[in-house]
C-alpha cells in the first residue's frame, strides 16, 4: 500500500473535484442552457463588484429550486452570503455559516470559512474570527489572502491575550511587501515589549520608527525600552529629541521618563521640569512621582514645593513612605514647622525598611518632642535611641539631651520614672531630679494626695540642689501634713521651711506663720498659736486682708479660750473694724465675753447689733438665743420669754429650739406660772424624746410636781410616755451609756462599739439613743461597715432635731455619691442644706447637690447651685473652682457659648490643676465648634504645655488637635496627630477613638508598576 503526504492528498481531492464538474465548464464556451445563463449573468456581476445586482441574482437563483441544477444553487448560495457580506448585510452571518454547516463537502467551504474570519474580524468578535480561521487550509489561499490570514487570525489572537499563537501568526507576515506587513511588525513587537524581551521589540521597532502610520507611536516604545533597560542617558538623549516632535504621542509619559532619568542619575534641577510637565498633565498619578518630584524639589532647597509632593508619596507602607517621610521632616524644619516634622520623623522611625534612616529619623523625633514640649515622649523615644543604638555618633548629644528634658519636663509622673532607672546621675541630672519630685509632689497634693506628695516632697528634700525648690518643697510637706492632720509634724517642718536660707525671700515665708498658728490652734495649744497669729499680722502690708482678718479673729479665740477674754474682746474688735468676712462670728463671740463678765446689757446691746447688721447671718438664732439667756439672768423675764419664744417660733429648725424651750419653762418657773413651764417641759420630753435635753426636762417637771405635792402624777406622766424610761430605769440608762462614751471619745471604736450595741438594746429608746447610735455608726463607717453605719445615721436624721442630725445627713448624702444614687444624695444634700447651721456643711451639700443635677443633665439647676456656691463666703478654692466648671460645662451643653467661655476663663487664671486643664480643653472645643481652628489649635498646646501636665486631658487635646488640622485641610497632620495617640496614650476608649477618625481619613493609594495600561496599549489598526 503507497502512503500519501497529506499535501498530495489534497492535490488528489483537487484532481477529483475538477473531474466531477468538468461537464459544466467545459461546455462554458457552447451555447448555455437559461439557468446556466442566469448563474453566469450573476457571476459577471459579482466580478465586476456590482454587489447589490449580483445578490438579487444569485437570490433568484437560490430560490429558483429545481429549475436551477443543485451544482449552481450551492454556488449560487456561497456567492450570495459573499455578496451580502460585502454590502454589510445583516444576514450576512447566517448566511456563511449556513453554507459552512450545509456544504462542508463543497470546494467553497475552504473560503467560507475564511470569509467568517474576515467577518467576525471585522466585526473585533476575536473569539468567532479564530474559530474559523482556524478551519481554513493557507495553502488553498492565494498569497495575499494567505498575508491577509496571517494578520488577521493573529491580531485575534492578540485580541485575545494568546501572544505565543499571535507572535508566531505576525512572523508569518511582518517581513513581507503587503499592507499587512508593517502592523505584523508593530504587534510583533508589542508582543516582545509585553514579554519583556525588550531587545527584540528595540530591533523591530526601529524598523517602525519613519513608518507613516507607526512613527509617531513606536518612537514612545523605543525610550519606554531605553528606560526599562536603564540606559538613562538615551533616554535622555532620544526622549529630548522625541519632544520637539510636534506629533508626539504620549508626550506626558515620555517627559516623565526623562524626568526619572535625570534624577536617577542625580540630576536634579534638570528633572524638576520634565517632572513637573508630568505632573502637570497626567490624569494618573502615583506616590512615586510624587516622591521623586518633592526629592528633587527637597535637594535643590525648593522646601514648600517638596512638602506638597512627599506628603502625596508618605501615604503608603513601603519604602517610599520611609524615605519620603524622613526628607518630610528635613523639609519641615527648614520652613520652621517643627510639630510637622516631629510628626514625619515619628513615622518614618517606625518603619524598618532603611536602617539608617530608622535611626536619624529617631533621634530627631525625641530632639523636636523636647524642643516642642512633648517631654514625656522626649524622654521615652531619647532612652530608646540610647539603649538602640548605643554606638550612634549621636549618642553623647542624645544623652546631653536627655539632661536637658529632665531639668525642663513637665509631665513628672513619667519624668520621674525615667530619671530614678538612671544609676550614675550626673549633678545636672539631679538637679532635674530634685525639680521633678517637687512638682511632681506638687501636682499630687493640688489633685488631693496629700500622702503621695509627701513623699515626693521627702524626695526632694533628700537632694538639695536648689536652695528655692529645696525651701518650696519645705512647705509644701508641711501644708499636706497638716492636711493630714499630722499637726505636731507640720509645725515642725513649716519651722524647719523658715530656717531654710532660700525662704526668706519667698513670698509664702510669712504665711507660714499664719498656717503654724492654725496648726497650733487645731492641737489646742492656743498660746503657741496666738504668738505664730500675731507674728503672721505683724506687718499688714505684707499679708492679705482675708488672712489678716481671719488671723484677728483667731487670736481673739485663742484667749477667749484662756480666758484672756480682755485681749479676746480687743482682737474680735479690730476683725469688726476691719470688716473681715467673720465680723458676725466676732460680734457673737463679744457678746458671749461680754455675758461672762457679767455686763449683760452690754451682751444684749451687742448681739442685737449682730441681728441688725447680719441679718442673713448664721448666728442668728445663737445671738437670739443669748440675747434671751442674758434677759433671764438680767431677771426682765418679759424680753427672756419674748426671745425664747422668737427662737421657737421663728427657728423651728433650730438646734436651740430644744434649749429655747427649756429656758422658756425656766422663765415661766420663775414668774410662777407653773403651768406654762409644765407645758414647755413637756414639749421637749414629748418632741425631742432620747435626747439629754428630755432627760433635763423631766427633771424639771418632777421639781414641779414635787412643789406641787404630787409626786405620784410625776410617775404617772413617766409611766405614760410611750416607752418611757421607769425612774430607776433612768439613772441606770445613764450610767450605761456614759460608760459607753468615754471609750468612743478615747477612740477605742471597738470597745465602744461593743458597749453602745448593749446599751442600745437594753435602752432602745433611751435618752441617749441619738447619741448612742451616731457613734456607733461613726464606728462602723471607720471599719467598713457601711450598711450598719447607714442604719445608724438614718435613725439619727429620723429623730428630731438634734445635735448630730447636720453630721448624719451629710454622712448619708456622701454615702449616697459615692455610691452614684444621684436622687438619694439630692434627698439628703436638700434636708442638709435647708437645716445647716454651720457654713462648710452647707458648702458640701450645695457641691453634691450641684454634681448630682449636672450627672443627670439637670442643667438649669445645676447652673443655680454653681451660681449658690460662688455667691457663698468661705468656699474651698477646689470646690469654688468645680462651680465655675460646672456653671461653664452646663452653659456649653446647651449651646451658650458666651456664658461657657467666660466661666471657663475665670479658670484659666488660677492655678494651674486638673480642673484648669479641663476647661482649657472646653475653651478649645468651643472655639472648634465657632469654626476658629487656629484659636482652638493654640488653647490645646497650652494644655499641652502646662504646668502640671495632664495625660488625659492632653489626649483629648491631641483628638481635637487632629479635628483641627482635618477642618484646615491639613489631612497629614491630621493623620499623625491621630497616630501619636494610638501609639502613647495608654486609655484604650480614646485610642478607639483616635483609631475610628484615622481609619474614616485615610485612604488606600497604589504604586506605580510598568504595566501595559492605556499609556501603553497597542495601536488598534483598522484593517478591513
Amino acid at each position: 500500500m503507497q502512503y500519501h503526504s497529506a499535501h498530495q492528498w489534497r492535490l488528489l481531492f483537487l484532481l477529483v473535484l475538477i473531474s466531477m464538474t468538468q461537464p459544466i465548464w467545459a461546455q462554458r464556451s457552447a451555447v448555455y442552457t437559461e439557468p446556466e445563463a442566469k448563474y453566469k449573468s450573476a457571476l459577471d456581476l459579482f466580478d465586476k463588484e456590482k454587489f447589490g445586482a449580483a445578490r438579487e441574482a444569485f437570490d433568484e437563483i437560490v430560490s429558483g429550486g429545481d429549475k436551477f441544477p443543485a451544482e449552481i444553487r450551492v454556488n449560487a448560495q456561497y456567492y450570495q452570503a459573499v455578496s451580502a457580506m460585502q454590502l454589510y448585510h445583516k444576514d450576512t452571518e447566517s448566511l456563511l455559516v449556513n453554507f459552512a454547516q450545509k456544504h462542508p463537502e463543497s470546494h467553497k467551504y475552504n473560503m467560507t470559512c475564511f470569509q467568517l474570519g474576515r467577518l467576525y474580524f471585522r466585526e473585533k468578535k476575536s473569539k468567532n474570527a479564530v474559530d474559523w480561521l482556524e478551519k481554513v487550509d493557507t495553502h488553498y489561499l492565494s498569497a495575499l489572502e494567505r498575508e491577509e490570514y496571517f494578520f488577521k487570525i493573529g491580531y485575534s489572537y492578540f485580541n485575545r491575550e494568546e501572544y505565543e499563537n499571535a507572535q508566531k501568526s505576525f512572523r508569518e507576515v511582518k517581513d513581507g511587501q503587503s499592507k499587512y506587513a508593517a502592523p505584523s511588525r508593530y504587534y510583533y513587537a508589542h508582543i516582545a515589549y509585553i514579554n519583556k524581551n525588550h531587545e527584540t521589540a528595540l530591533q523591530e521597532f526601529q524598523v517602525l520608527k519613519n513608518h507613516e502610520v507607526f512613527g509617531t507611536v513606536v518612537p514612545y516604545y523605543i525610550v519606554q525600552i531605553y528606560f526599562l533597560q536603564g540606559k538613562y542617558d538615551e533616554v535622555i538623549t532620544y526622549g529630548s529629541q522625541l519632544t520637539q516632535t510636534a506629533d508626539l504621542q504620549n508626550k506626558t509619559e515620555v517627559d516623565r521618563m526623562i524626568g526619572e532619568s535625570y534624577y536617577r542619575t542625580a540630576r536634579y534641577t534638570q528633572a524638576i521640569p520634565y517632572l513637573e510637565s508630568y505632573q502637570a498633565n497626567s490624569a494618573l498619578l502615583m506616590r512615586e512621582d510624587h516622591y521623586q518630584l518633592g526629592y528633587c524639589y527637597y535637594i535643590t532647597g525648593a522646601c514648600e514645593k517638596a512638602v506638597f509632593n512627599l506628603e502625596k508619596a508618605a501615604n503608603g507602607t513601603d519604602e517610599i513612605a520611609q524615605n519620603a517621610l524622613y526628607h518630610l521632616g528635613g523639609c519641615f524644619i527648614k520652613v520652621n514647622d517643627k510639630s510637622s516634622a516631629r510628626n514625619a520623623f515619628q513615622s518614618a522611625h517606625k518603619m524598618e525598611f532603611d536602617k539608617g534612616i530608622q535611626e536619624d529619623a529617631l533621634f530627631n523625633f525625641a530632639k523636636l518632642s523636647f524642643e516642642l514640649s512633648y517631654q514625656p515622649v522626649a524622654i521615652s523615644s531619647l532612652r530608646d535611641f540610647i539603649k538602640s543604638y548605643p554606638n550612634s555618633d549621636k549618642i553623647d548629644e542624645a544623652n546631653e539631651l536627655l539632661a536637658q528634658v529632665f531639668l525642663t519636663t513637665k509631665n513628672y509622673k513619667d519624668a520621674l520614672v525615667a530619671i530614678e532607672s538612671i544609676k550614675l546621675r550626673s549633678e545636672r541630672v539631679k538637679s532635674a531630679y530634685q525639680k521633678i519630685a517637687y512638682y511632681r509632689g506638687l501636682e499630687l497634693y493640688n489633685d488631693g494626695d496629700s500622702k503621695g506628695s509627701i513623699v515626693l516632697f521627702d524626695k526632694a528634700i533628700a537632694n538639695p540642689i536648689d536652695g528655692a525648690v529645696l525651701a518650696a518643697a519645705k512647705y509644701w510637706k508641711a501644708e499636706a501634713l497638716y492636711k493630714l492632720n499630722d499637726f505636731e509634724t507640720a509645725i515642725r517642718v513649716y519651722q524647719d521651711f523658715q530656717y531654710t536660707p532660700a525662704a526668706i525671700n519667698m513670698p509664702i515665708y510669712n504665711l507660714a506663720n499664719y498656717n503654724i498658728g492654725y496648726a497650733y490652734f487645731k492641737k489646742g495649744d492656743y498660746e503657741n498659736a496666738n504668738t505664730a497669729f500675731r507674728r503672721f499680722t505683724r506687718n499688714k502690708s505684707e499679708v492679705d486682708a482675708d488672712r489678716h482678718n481671719d488671723a484677728l479673729i483667731r487670736i481673739a479665740d485663742g484667749y477667749f479660750v484662756q480666758h484672756e477674754y480682755g485681749d479676746a474682746v480687743e482682737y474680735y474688735n479690730n476683725a469688726i473694724s476691719g470688716k473681715a468676712k467673720a465680723s458676725d462670728y466676732a460680734m457673737y463671740q463679744k457678746g458671749i465675753i461680754q455675758g461672762i463678765q457679767n455686763n449683760l446689757s452690754g451682751k444684749v446691746a451687742t448681739l442685737q447689733q449682730l441681728t441688725k447688721t447680719y441679718s442673713s447671718s448664721q448666728y442668728i438664732d445663737d445671738a437670739i438665743y443669748e440675747t434671751a439667756n442674758a434677759y433671764f439672768l438680767m431677771r426682765d423675764n418679759a424680753s427672756a420669754l419674748a426671745n425664747f419664744s422668737k427662737v421657737i417660733s421663728d427657728y423651728p429648725n433650730s438646734s436651740y429650739v430644744r434649749k429655747a424651750l427649756l429656758g422658756r419653762a425656766l422663765v415661766y418657773y420663775n414668774m410662777k406660772e407653773d403651768e406654762k413651764a409644765l407645758q414647755s417641759y413637756k414639749q421637749v420630753v414629748e418632741k425631742y424624746p432620747s435626747t439629754p435635753e428630755s432627760a433635763e426636762a423631766l427633771a424639771g417637771i418632777r421639781v414641779l410636781y414635787v412643789n406641787a405635792g404630787t409626786p405620784d402624777t410625776y410617775i404617772q406622766y413617766v409611766q405614760s410616755i410611750p416607752s418611757g424610761p421607769s425612774i430607776s430605769v433612768a439613772v441606770q440608762d445613764s450610767i450605761t451609756y456614759q460608760a459607753a462614751e468615754i471609750k468612743y471619745l478615747k477612740g477605742d471604736c471597738t470597745g465602744a462599739s461593743k458597749d453602745l450595741s448593749a446599751y442600745l438594746d437594753k435602752f432602745p429608746n433611751g435618752f441617749f439613743a441619738v447619741n448612742a447610735n451616731f457613734y456607733k455608726s461613726e464606728c462602723a463607717l471607720k471599719s467598713g461597715q457601711t450598711e450598719s453605719a447607714i442604719k445608724g445615721y438614718t435613725y439619727v436624721i429620723n429623730q428630731p432635731r438634734n445635735n448630730f442630725t447636720e453630721k448624719s445627713l451629710l454622712k448619708l448624702g456622701n454615702l449616697s455619691a459615692r455610691n452614684k444614687d444621684c436622687a438619694q444624695t439630692v434627698q439628703y444634700m436638700l434636708q442638709l442644706e435647708s437645716i445647716a447651721e454651720v457654713s462648710a456643711n452647707q458648702v458640701e451639700a450645695r457641691a453634691a447637690i450641684m454634681r448630682c443635677h449636672f450627672q443627670t443633665g439637670d442643667y438649669a439647676n445645676a447652673t443655680a447651685y454653681a451660681e449658690k456656691l460662688k455667691s457663698m463666703d468661705k468656699v474651698p478654692n477646689e470646690i469654688l473652682n468645680e462651680a465655675i466648671l460646672i456653671h461653664g460645662k452646663s452653659a456649653m451643653a446647651k449651646d451658650d457659648f458666651v456664658t461657657a467661655l467666660r466661666e471657663f476663663g475665670k479658670l484659666s487664671r488660677v492655678a494651674n490643676s486638673e480642673i484648669g486643664a479641663e476647661a482649657k480643653f472646653n475653651v478649645a472645643s468651643i472655639q472648634y465648634k465657632q469654626q476658629k481652628y487656629k484659636e482652638s489649635q493654640a488653647t490645646v498646646f497650652e494644655i499641652i504645655n502646662q504646668v502640671p501636665s495632664y495625660d488625659l486631658w492632653i489626649a483629648r487635646g491631641f483628638i481635637l488637635l487632629a479635628d483641627n488640622y482635618v477642618a484646615l485641610g491639613d489631612t497629614f497632620q491630621a493623620k499623625h496627630t491621630y497616630q501619636s495617640i494610638i501609639d502613647n496614650f495608654e486609655g484604650e476608649e480614646l485610642k478607639q477613638v483616635a483609631q475610628q477618625k484615622l481609619d474614616a481619613l485615610s485612604k488606600p493609594a497604589s504604586n506605580r508598576v510598568i504595566q501595559q495600561g492605556k499609556e501603553n496599549e497597542a495601536l488598534e489598526i483598522e484593517l478591513k
